[in-house]
């Protein structure tokens, strides 16, 4: 573990010190890294994090809730994610993959929390989708058949018959260059074409080869959220095969509460704010309206409903080992006119 590196206290002018909230956040941020003052690229995740989440302490310390932050930089793994400080109300652990998890203290009942939504969470708000979506819809599954992607491969498909599907057809090829794909769409239907694949190069090969039949078909491809991620598909790629895609956040830049912090970030850290820094101050805003509601019993309403925040929304309900596990994602399409949300 890396040492404590700095310490921050937002102390309203009311509150007293019996009343104030204890918090630690365990993050990635590198900073041994550091070499005069240039920030590693391995940082900017973590930093950015940070200073999403001290936006957030700044605005509820002004609403009265009193709180003092302690810094951990560390490289948090999943092997690591217990608890290791009992006494503070709330401890937040950023991983360097980007899940957030966060721990109350024995004060309020000692709960784990995971504001990331599971890959179940997200195949099922798809299906849920697909299911329900009025017209007349064609659905096709294209995959490999490799043992890497049978783990996800088989979630989806239970989620697709949880939500009403007895089946779907499914193509079962490594590389689509060539193939007569025709015979497996449908005219005068929406074809969705899902994909379980994280595969860069794969998905590559099935959208161009779907791009070069678009004019003969209507057709939606369906992804995983890591596509967002792949540098070497053109985003017009996307746009032309209406990606409908899950995403942990949704950012309405029109919004004027996301229009106010995009102004209050730039003028304290003279950038733009990046993801993390959405994820941050929705972090904060979650557990300290909660604190702020239900000082004494901050633990039983983790699961209350209308989390809503700036970009992420939260709904928790308890697994089978007691964790709260968020389980709400965002449904989003691209499409030549732009991003649309198509869930609520």
């Amino acid at each position: 573990m890396k040492s404590l590196f700095f310490w921050i206290s937002l102390v309203t002018v009311t509150a007293s010190a019996q009343n104030q909230v204890r918090m630690v956040l365990r993050a990635p941020l590198y900073f041994d890294y550091l070499r005069n003052d240039t920030i590693n690229p391995k940082s900017m995740n973590g930093l950015a994090f940070y200073q999403g989440l001290k936006l957030g302490l700044d605005s509820l310390s002004h609403q009265g809730l009193d709180v003092k932050l302690d810094v951990i930089d560390e490289e948090v793994s999943g092997d690591s994610l217990l608890s290791i400080k009992p006494w503070t109300e709330v401890e937040m652990v950023l991983t360097p993959t980007g899940k957030i998890h966060f721990f109350t203290g024995k004060k309020y009942g000692s709960q784990q929390v995971e504001l990331n939504a599971p890959m179940r969470a997200h195949l099922s708000e798809i299906s849920n989708y697909l299911f329900h979506e009025p017209g007349n819809k064609h659905l096709l599954m294209i995959h490999r058949g490799k043992p890497q992607e049978k783990k996800i491969l088989q979630v989806w498909k239970d989620e697709l018959k949880v939500s009403g599907f007895d089946s779907i057809p499914e193509l079962v090829r490594a590389d689509l260059t060539g193939f007569p794909l025709e015979g497996k769409l449908k005219k005068g239907k929406v074809n969705y074409v899902l994909v379980p694949s994280a595969d860069q190069s794969f998905v590559a090969n099935v959208l161009n080869r779907l791009q070069s039949i678009a004019d003969q078909y209507t057709i939606v491809v369906v992804g995983l959220p890591n596509w967002m991620g792949f540098g070497s598909i053109e985003p017009e790629t996307f746009e032309n095969m209406q990606l409908l895609i899950t995403s942990e956040k949704f950012v309405d830049y029109q919004r004027s509460d996301l229009i106010s912090f995009r102004r209050l970030y730039q003028e304290k850290y003279f950038n733009d704010p990046i993801d993390m820094a959405f994820r941050g101050f929705d972090a904060a805003l979650f557990w300290g309206k909660l604190l702020m509601q239900y000082p004494s019993e901050f633990d039983i309403h983790l699961g209350d409903p209308d989390q809503h925040r700036l970009v992420n929304d939260y709904i928790l309900i308890k697994d089978e080992s007691q964790t709260w596990i968020n389980q709400h994602v965002q449904l989003l399409q691209i499409t030549p006119h732009g991003i649309a949300r198509r869930n609520r």
